[in-house]
């Protein structure tokens, strides 16, 4: 690790500042305000960049018995990583998350004056090709939606310990609602978790919606969401009892603030009721409500602007599987298709 200096094909060649061993916590403090206060990343994605370089260090410290800090390294050192993540076994989808950590850290350190240039410039990681989101068809959809209401569902999802049989029945209702709302607005699943009750407006059928970085935007609720949460508000008052003031939408049975993790496991509850596979996450109803549109005439732009997405680029992928899906029927179906 050490003849690999910033002397080396592809260093940090003569920076106007420094950024030697004991700098390198500073520069990663100062990078994750940057994160946070410039760029307007969520607290959740600045501590996956940070981790993300603490790995990195880790790995080559591993190695070559020592750091030799973030100045120091070259295009070389890059690479040894790269054969050390794939020698062990790491997907080249982390390896590539990994990579665009490194880079937006130093594209930093570029503007702060500490490298005059990045040892990633002629790295090319070999990333894993582009999944297209999975999703649900509109049977499938309406199969997972009506799963609450079957009877055999419903004792499926109760709770080892006995519960009372309005709180269990405040439960479904919720899940309903739950379910309902993740497709008519198309929510990450932490965006369902944050609504709070005042950012319902019920009159023009809508939601506030907290998204990544703390952006906001408006969802948009159709009249089977608004009807599973008329019907589960009416029972909530069970879940809250001696918690009135809870202001979460969704609460758990103890009456506090319902967390991602209880979502993705009743989530498999209603797969399995709905007889749909259980390897489906709560996000493709995310993937379905985008693609749903776009199949029915929506324009990119607005989907865009449904999703919270800040780049264009990142909704189109749902392009792609709507182009592919109509190849496959083209196929399928067309006398000269195959």
């Amino acid at each position: 690790m050490g003849k690999h200096t910033a002397e080396s094909r592809g260093g940090s060649m003569e920076p106007s500042g420094s950024c030697d061993r004991a700098d390198d916590q500073t520069w990663a403090d100062r990078f994750r305000v940057h994160l946070r206060v410039v760029r307007n990343m969520s607290p959740r994605t600045v501590d996956a960049y940070l981790r993300d370089l603490l790995q990195f260090q880790a790995v080559l410290t591993e190695a070559d018995g020592a750091w030799v800090g973030w100045q120091a390294l070259d295009s070389m050192a890059i690479r040894r990583w790269l054969m050390l993540m794939h020698r062990r076994g790491i997907s080249a989808r982390s390896t590539a998350r990994k990579i665009s950590a490194l880079r937006a850290f130093y594209r930093f350190l570029h503007h702060e004056g500490v490298v005059s240039d990045s040892p990633l410039e002629r790295i090319h990681a070999a990333l894993s090709p582009k999944r297209l989101p999975r999703f649900f068809s509109e049977e499938e959809i309406s199969k997972l939606l009506l799963a609450p209401a079957r009877s055999e569902a419903q004792a499926a999802m109760l709770p080892r310990d006995p519960i009372p049989e309005r709180t269990r029945k405040a439960l479904v209702l919720r899940d309903n609602a739950i379910l309902e709302t993740l497709y008519s607005a198309g929510l990450r699943i932490q965006e369902l978790v944050d609504i709070d009750l005042e950012d319902l407006d019920w009159e023009r059928g809508r939601v506030l919606v907290r998204g990544k970085g703390g952006r906001e935007r408006l969802g948009y609720l159709g009249q089977p969401c608004l009807e599973a949460i008329a019907a589960y508000q009416a029972m909530r008052t069970i879940l809250v009892e001696g918690r009135a003031r809870e202001r979460a939408l969704f609460v758990n049975r103890f009456g506090g603030r319902l967390q991602a993790r209880s979502i993705q496991r009743s989530f498999k509850i209603w797969l399995r009721a709905a007889g749909l596979p259980e390897t489906y996450t709560p996000h493709a109803l995310r993937h379905s409500f985008s693609t749903h549109l776009l199949d029915a005439g929506a324009d990119l732009r607005s989907v865009q602007e449904l999703l919270g997405h800040r780049n264009l680029g990142t909704t189109q992928i749902y392009t792609h599987v709507t182009v592919e899906r109509l190849r496959r029927v083209y196929e399928r179906t067309h006398p000269h298709g195959q």
